[in-house]
């Protein structure tokens, strides 16, 4: 019996064959039993039909796992519901070996845990999807020069000099003498294009930086073209024909697995040529139109190549970049020769820069100044010279990255799933203080690290690598933190091995006395620093940042929190002033994202099934204020809701003065979930005052009137401060009365806490702690009744709850969130789903009692 390959079972219809494979999946109906056995080349059904319950081929069946494997005997027919449109009758099977407890089962896995197992994950469809188009893309760009002519060079990977930026080097020791990773093969390629014409060469790059976005890789494949003679205009028609020749090689060679991964081939079978072009000079003025911070002189980075690929449905060129932030060797424009003749193919739907090249400086007097004027020692380039003092020519070329074009091609939206990353040893356990905001910057500092390669471990007592993210606002937050670093520190004791690394505002504020305190302690990252997590982990030099850390959308980030929503941050620090807060001296002044870049964050996180995002920041209302946007908040809320689909959008910390005609008008929108929280933080003028607060209790409640008359659904929350330096017991009346006559939704009361440093300090701290206490707990004991009262109207009623969590002590039941209750500071809903499964994120819940703060419910079918 002959041993074919499932891809060429068309040529086997009607015959008996063998498969050899592994098992990707069973079922069975009746007498019937399916094997789904994938081989390398495709996937087949293998088919078992029996009358006897004890057929030995059944027997066998029932012992095959997921990945065993085994060879399949039987004969081939037609059948067009079958993957691959063919099916094999099975008359014997020869088990090779029963895989026991793959890991990687029929299910929804996180990245992590994938990545972890990358070596598996290679099995799934997808991700073998993947790598069969970058196959053909591979054979697709061989093929497209050999048929044109050009020669194949294959050029040094251990190179005496840089081709790019010399920071970006992998250095290692050649006998007597140093070298490097080859960043490019294109200076030794200017030296054969000297003696064929044509050439180009094919083979691994290196970048010696962390990759800290989905574009980025340390090692990977690039192509590039160098020819004699040709121009700027010479090497943009080319890279166009290149690309031009790969889609359509892709999309009629491997429209089965672009399917396989979902992607929307219409748009790329919509790309022609010309590709659209525009210069630096156009660009950088359109980048600002769209938020873009970017200054003329600037390089492009991730950001603004994905603005300006989103402007196109196909790849655009952008030409004539400020020469001085190109390579030394690029050839300089004649009538403006602070441009360079170069060019970068930005891929369509933001994927950013595929192509980067232009025409190379062919007078030997230019390069050499060139080379002195960066600083780059003349003697490693001397050869480089020699090629324009012996019968220079003008030439030009580019590199194309492998891995780019085929992320772009195949929809994926993270380069490194084409690659097997080095795994680092090091299990990382990240604890986490203070408010969401802080644990966003956990969830970045977990991304960094898991693109490094270490693995994320829930507890510390498994950990090489204890991280404790603090919080500095106030003490009770340093004790808490004290604490933390005490256990680290005796757990490090204990192993001996463990690094600890602390971060966060507490390590911004009070790093010296802390190093002082706490010796032990191996590293440490206030806010500006969190992208340096992995040196700082690794003990490696890094150049400390200059403000606070902002992520943006290109930030590798691991979610935390339950599957269905996810915090997004939309700026850093504050521009306030409030006497009691220690936040803007910690974080300097409110910084916003640009709207491009929270929607693209949006977008991206509704993409892995998010269906809530909660915006947060110091003062969420303020947004775009920095950046002279008027009404900055309420455009970006219209952004994501005209871009993107999320049924839930929600905002937490609102300042009262920035609640405006705007902002309700936009909130009229079912999407945006109905709930203010407003810190009002007190009531008494004389205290507001002192606490450089406005808007006192008469004022507060108009505002409440106006926001529930235009939303009547609406939820409102706020914080207050009792035992404020002033507060006598008759500005703590006016504060009950004001809670008794706002009615809020939810309240949260907090005792003065006197910090250091703030326009407070001087008041001192007057009112006793007991008296603090027993003032927060009368405010307290009367929102416990009004919400008690408020929820009990909520009976009988039907709502959208979203899914936070099972509750693995009461079998059945889960919990969940209505519109009006934010996570981890609201009440919660209880539900009681007896014989069913929480199917969805969002689902239709009764409510049939309901207690101080939660509410009970069943789950409608």
């Amino acid at each position: 019996m002959k041993w074919v390959y499932i891809e060429d079972l068309a040529s086997s219809q009607d015959r008996d064959v063998e498969i050899r494979g592994w098992v990707y999946n069973t079922r069975s109906s009746g007498r019937i039993r399916f094997i789904l056995v994938r081989d390398g080349t495709g996937l087949v059904q293998a088919t078992i039909f029996s009358k006897d319950d004890n057929d030995p081929l059944f027997e066998k069946f029932d012992s095959l796992t997921q990945e065993s494997s085994l060879i399949v005997r039987g004969r081939v027919r037609e059948d067009k519901r079958a993957p691959g449109g063919y099916e094999l009758g099975v008359s014997e099977i020869e088990i090779l070996q029963i895989a026991k407890d793959y890991p990687i089962t029929p299910k929804e896995h996180s990245t992590p845990f994938l990545m972890e197992h990358r070596h598996l994950w290679l099995r799934s469809r997808k991700q073998h999807a993947v790598l069969q188009v970058r196959a053909e893309v591979v054979r697709a760009i061989r093929n497209f020069f050999d048929d044109r002519g050009f020669r194949l060079m294959d050029t040094p990977i251990l190179t005496p000099s840089a081709c790019e930026g010399t920071t970006t080097l992998f250095e290692t020791k050649y006998f007597d003498q140093m070298a490097y990773l080859s960043q490019s093969g294109q200076l030794y390629n200017e030296a054969t294009a000297a003696a064929f014409g044509k050439v180009y060469c094919f083979g691994p790059a290196f970048r010696a930086e962390k990759s800290k976005t989905r574009r980025h890789l340390i090692e990977f494949w690039m192509v590039e073209p160098e020819v004699a003679f040709a121009t700027l205009e010479d090497t943009i028609e080319l890279g166009q024909d290149l690309v031009m020749f790969i889609l359509d090689r892709v999309i009629s060679k491997r429209r089965a697995d672009l399917a396989e991964l979902e992607r929307d081939v219409a748009k790329l079978e919509a790309i022609s040529k010309p590709f659209p072009r525009l210069t630096y000079d156009e660009a950088v003025p359109r980048l600002q139109e769209k938020g873009s911070e970017i200054q003329y002189g600037d390089d492009f980075g991730a950001p603004e190549e994905t603005i300006i690929s989103e402007l196109y449905s196909s790849p655009v060129c952008v030409t004539h970049f400020p020469a001085k932030i190109k390579a030394f060797y690029m050839q300089p424009d004649e009538k403006r020769p602070d441009l360079a003749l170069g060019v970068d193919f930005l891929a369509s739907e933001g994927y950013g820069e595929i192509i980067g090249g232009g025409q190379r400086i062919h007078d030997p007097a230019l390069l050499e100044q060139r080379i002195k004027a960066i600083g780059l020692p003349p003697e490693p380039y001397q050869w480089y010279i020699d090629l324009r003092k012996y019968g220079s020519f003008p030439h030009a070329g580019f590199g194309l990255g492998v891995e780019r074009v085929v992320a772009w091609i195949c929809g994926i939206k993270h380069i490194v799933v084409q690659d097997l990353p080095l795994k680092k040893p090091g299990r990382t356990a990240i604890i986490n203080f203070g408010c969401a905001k802080n644990l966003v910057d956990s969830e970045v500092m977990a991304g960094y690290l898991l693109a490094a390669g270490y693995e994320i471990v829930p507890d510390a007592a498994r950990a090489d690598v204890v991280i404790l993210n603090t919080c500095g606002f106030i003490r009770p937050s340093r004790d808490e933190a004290d604490e933390g670093i005490r256990e680290a520190i005796a757990f490090k004791a204990g192993r001996g091995s463990v690094r600890v690394v602390v971060t966060g505002c507490y390590a911004e504020k009070e790093k010296s006395s802390l190093k002082e305190r706490f010796p032990e302690v191996d590293a440490w990252l206030g806010v500006k620093d969190y992208d340096q997590i992995v040196l700082a982990v690794e003990n490696r030099v890094y150049r400390p940042g200059g403000r606070t850390f902002l992520y943006d959308h290109l930030s590798p980030r691991a979610l935390s929190t339950p599957p269905g929503w996810a915090y997004l941050k939309v700026s850093e620090g504050c521009s306030h002033e409030c006497a009691f807060c220690s936040i803007p001296s910690i974080k300097g002044r409110y910084r916003s994202r640009s709207v491009s870049s929270i929607v693209a964050e949006a977008r991206s996180l509704e993409e892995r099934g998010v269906k809530e995002i909660v915006l947060i920041s110091q003062d969420t209302t303020y947004y775009g204020r920095d950046r002279g946007a008027r009404d900055g908040f309420p455009r970006l809320l219209g952004e994501l809701l005209k871009r993107t689909g999320l049924p839930w959008i929600r905002f937490l910390y609102g300042y009262p003065g920035e609640i405006t005609d705007p902002l309700l008008e936009v909130m009229a929108d079912p999407r945006v979930c109905p709930y203010f929280d407003i810190p009002f933080q007190h009531a008494a003028p004389s205290v507001l005052s002192k606490m450089k607060r406005a808007m006192p209790g008469p004022q507060a409640l108009r505002l409440l009137e106006k926001i529930r008359k235009r939303l009547p659904e609406v939820a409102i929350r706020t914080s207050l401060i009792v035992g404020f330096p002033g507060e006598s017991r008759s500005e703590f009346g006016l504060l009950a009365k004001f809670v008794k006559e706002a009615r809020f939704d939810h309240l949260g009361v907090f005792a003065y806490c006197r910090e250091k440093g703030t326009a407070a300090d001087i008041l001192g701290d007057p009112v006793p702690d007991a008296e603090k206490e027993r003032r927060r707990n009368v405010l307290m004991e009367e929102q416990a009744v009004l919400s008690a009262e408020k929820l009990k109207a909520l009976r009988g009623r039907t709502l959208d709850v979203l899914y936070e969590a099972t509750r693995p002590d009461h079998p059945g039941e889960f919990v969940g969130r209505t519109r009006f209750q934010a996570p981890d500071v609201d009440g919660v809903v209880f539900v009681r789903a007896t014989g069913a499964a929480w199917k969805s994120p969002l689902r239709r819940v009764k409510i049939i009692s309901t207690d101080m703060y939660d509410l009970r419910g069943i789950l409608v079918t």
